[in-house]
């Protein structure tokens, strides 16, 4: 690099003697090289004999920008621009202050504005803009900036960060077809950020994209193998795949780091939330489904030692006492998570099969029912349960409604139908009885929950047949 030519170039761009020009130059380069007091120390000596330079005073502002002392910046930037109005680079140094110090947002908006109307092309002030209109929700007006970047600049940085940017909002709006392919288009550009690779593989997890998501991941942790987060992620699509062990091996991994002060937690990103717990809570599942039950409950117990008022903790591990057949204690965690949790659906299904078991039938009816009410995520498995119930109290009208709403949530639900079918051939229904069972029979259900279901019902329709021919 000819430095002489460096800061006649300068010296010409910014309208500033040579002698100025070099002196800008030098605590730039001491400011990219990370010596901050020297760059502010050279520019403090500077103003001395030049007190009225706007370029002066932005540099320096910028030097403390960079030892985030914001409030020494944004003074600097105010004087800048006290003595020239149109210093563009103060108003985007002043925005970048406001920003990073993330209690005005509002003005960091209006000074990137103001850069941008003297300068409709800076591509910086564009790209912080529309991080700001991220994270305050004002999504379209985030895609503009990031587009308007895209038009503006063709610089390598410039395109690679404008893709990414715009593929969380893309992913932010659900838009995971575009975020995808705004991401694959920043890899192009930058086919080693491993945060983009990450950023893919979650947003294939959203399009239940497993595989995808994992080779991503493997890309991410190739990268960066420092990012646990990579390493959880990579986790939650090995569990979509049934792959537990690895899932576990990922898991683990995360759990050798200290999450208590996550550096990845952040509100903003949907990519990097995770805690402690919430990783506990996976490698607890993951535990009790490949039937390590004791290693699963201790990860539920270390999660109600770290946050007690975790109400899912307490229902995670009263499945695993029901599977291991210790329903008293099922049955104490799951009271705790209703009481930590009034509104949790899951809870009340599970303490309503917990009561059916020991025979507390209008417990239960209460407990599925209020499941039922609080929108449980799998409610047909509650209401073949409630119905069974419904069907031993000999409600058999209840029992009916409940078994055909089951049916109506799922047409194949062979289970449903055979339940339906029994119970329209106990009171005497053989007709419907027979058209319940010869469903089951079309559907040909190998597996179900109820064990032998297909002998079961070919046994039960022969027999309504020779009912009806009575």
């Amino acid at each position: 690099m000819d430095k002489n030519k460096t800061i006649e170039t300068l010296a010409q761009n910014w309208k500033i003697s040579f002698e100025e020009a070099q002196i800008l130059f030098e605590g730039i380069m001491y400011k990219e090289n990370g010596e901050y007091d020297k760059s502010i120390s050279l520019y403090d000596d500077a103003l001395k004999i030049y007190p009225n330079s706007s370029k002066l005073l932005c540099v320096r502002g910028e030097a403390y920008l960079s030892k985030q002392e914001y409030e020494l910046a944004i003074n600097n930037f105010n004087c800048s621009l006290a003595i020239n109005p149109l210093e563009e680079h103060a108003y985007f140094g002043r925005g970048e202050a406001y920003r990073e110090k993330g209690d005005n947002d509002d003005q960091a908006i209006n000074d990137y504005s103001n850069a941008l109307k003297l300068n409709p092309k800076y591509s910086a002030a564009l790209n912080n803009r529309g991080l700001i209109y991220y994270k305050q929700g004002k999504y379209k007006e985030a895609i503009d900036d990031y587009t308007n970047v895209l038009r503006n600049d063709s610089s390598v940085d410039a395109i690679a960060s404008a893709y990414h940017n715009r593929g969380d909002v893309y992913v932010k709006k659900e838009n995971y077809d575009m975020a995808i392919a705004d991401f694959t288009k920043s890899l192009k550009a930058d086919s080693s950020n491993s945060t983009v690779y990450n950023k893919r593989g979650f947003t294939y997890l959203q399009m239940r994209k497993y595989d995808f998501a994992i080779k991503d991941f493997d890309k991410a942790i190739q990268y960066d193998s420092s990012s646990y987060i990579y390493f959880f992620n990579r986790g939650t699509a090995f569990i979509s795949l049934s792959k537990y062990k690895e899932a576990l091996y990922d898991l683990t991994h995360v759990l050798q780091y200290d999450i208590t002060n996550n550096p990845y937690k952040n509100n903003h990103d949907p990519y990097q939330n995770l805690t402690k717990t919430g990783v506990l809570l996976n490698r607890g599942a993951v535990y009790r489904l490949l039937g390590e039950f004791d290693k699963a409950i201790n990860d539920y117990s270390e999660i109600i030692k770290i946050d007690p008022n975790n109400a899912q903790a307490y229902n995670n591990r009263g499945n695993v006492y029901k599977l291991r057949g210790l329903h008293k204690e099922a049955m104490d965690d799951y009271v705790e998570a209703i009481r930590l949790d009034s509104k949790y659906p899951e809870a009340y299904h599970n303490r309503g099969h917990e009561n059916a078991i020991m025979g507390k039938l209008e417990d239960a009816i209460n407990d599925f029912s209020m499941a039922i009410n609080l929108n449980f995520a799998h409610p047909g498995t509650t209401f073949l349960l409630r119905g069974g119930i419904y069907e031993t109290k000999e409600m058999f009208n209840e029992a009916l409604e409940d078994y055909t709403k089951a049916i109506d949530l799922d047409d194949k639900d062979s289970d449903a139908y055979f339940m339906r079918g029994n119970l329209y051939f106990r009171i005497g229904q053989y007709d419907n009885s027979i058209r319940d069972f010869d469903i089951i029979l079309k559907l040909n259900p190998k597996v179900g929950g109820i064990p032998d279901i297909f002998e079961m019902t070919k046994k039960i329709r022969q027999k309504a047949i020779e009912m009806k021919q009575k």
